[in-house]
């Protein structure tokens, strides 16, 4: 049995201690510099949180500092799901100062409301349930080239992608409605539109190399006009349910035919080429019992753009008693003249 000094236990007893102190100083050092980089990071980006009514989160602003190369916007706050994200802001005095270059959205966000000033931003990644994407939510954002594929897109709002840097894009089978301008001045060269598009509004493709370069009728979505020829009589098919024209250069037509199988007359108006020289659409009518199935179309809008005198040149010819003829009437006489009898050129 070895004996121990009471001096030499002593010693003992003292380096045992010397570098249990060595060991906490060190976890405290580490611990600290883990609360700092925590901290540091919290500082990058400042929320402002919104709680919906469903209990879920909205973060609608969400401020990052110009240094931040790359963001995932968090899934969940104070427990609750973050289901919305309003504007993303990266602010600098110069937009070469904006770093960020890639954002992750959770697969918890529904609706997206803007990308803003985001300069050099050239990848989006995730958002499996986004469904709602609004108003120039990436806007002007030239770096940006592929559109984010969103498998469970519904709703693509106007100008949403006006001026990026969008080449391609890829739609998912669930969209529904592609708005004002949503992909206009920009170089898209490829595009697959879905048949279950209910509804593709003007312009959404206007001044794209893809519409452009399109010569003859361009019907995508649900049966949606796109373009049409440019001929001196267009007979518009039967089968097209509605028009969203994103082509108006059509300096040789001055006769159009719409079919009865047209039953939204809100985008029959922007069918108006703007020339100097007399432009007739022809409003053909449908069976009467479609007429009863379906309320008519709110003119409002469309009435102001006509009081105006932004259609100075546009006849619309309707047919006595029919459907078209109590929808345009309220346009006023010089817009419109009524006949007893259209005949239909294609059928």
């Amino acid at each position: 049995m070895i004996k121990l000094s009471l001096q030499e236990y002593r010693e003992g007893g003292t380096e045992m201690n010397g570098r249990k102190k060595i060991y906490i100083i060190s976890a405290i050092s580490v611990l600290i510099i883990i609360i700092g980089l925590v901290i540091y990071n919290k500082s990058k980006v400042k929320y402002e949180w919104v709680l919906l009514e469903d209990g879920t989160y909205k973060a609608d602003t969400i401020l990052i500092d110009k240094d931040v190369e790359n963001f995932k916007i968090p899934g969940r706050h104070l427990g609750r799901k973050v289901t919305q994200v309003g504007t993303l802001i990266q602010p600098a005095v110069v937009s070469e100062q904006r770093l960020l270059k890639c954002v992750y959205i959770p697969d918890s966000v529904t609706y997206i409301k803007k990308f803003s000033m985001l300069d050099n931003l050239t990848t989006v990644t995730g958002g499996k349930n986004v469904e709602y994407i609004d108003k120039k939510a990436f806007f002007r954002l030239k770096h940006l080239e592929e559109m984010p594929y969103f498998p469970n897109l519904k709703y693509i709002g106007d100008q949403a992608f006006e001026r990026s840097g969008i080449k391609k894009v890829e739609l998912s089978d669930t969209v529904e409605y592609i708005g004002l301008c949503a992909f206009s001045e920009i170089d898209l060269e490829e595009i697959s539109i879905p048949s279950g598009v209910k509804y593709i509004s003007g312009n959404a493709f206007c001044d794209t190399p893809w519409i452009d370069n399109q010569t003859g009728f361009v019907i995508e979505g649900d049966n949606i006009l796109i373009s049409y020829p440019n001929e001196e009589t267009v007979v518009i098919p039967v089968g097209v349910k509605s028009i969203g024209l994103s082509r108006w250069e059509h300096t040789k037509v001055r006769k159009i035919y719409v079919p009865s199988t047209v039953t939204n007359y809100d985008n029959c108006l922007r069918l108006d080429k703007r020339s100097d020289e007399l432009l007739e659409i022809y409003i053909c009518p449908g069976a009467e019992s479609d007429e009863e199935e379906e309320p008519l179309p709110n003119i409002d809008e469309i009435k102001d753009e006509f009081l105006k005198g932004e259609y100075p040149n546009c006849m619309y010819v309707v047919e006595k008693g029919s459907r078209a003829e109590k929808y345009f009437s309220e346009l006023g006489e010089k817009c419109y003249r009524v006949v007893d009898k259209i005949e239909y050129p294609g059928e």
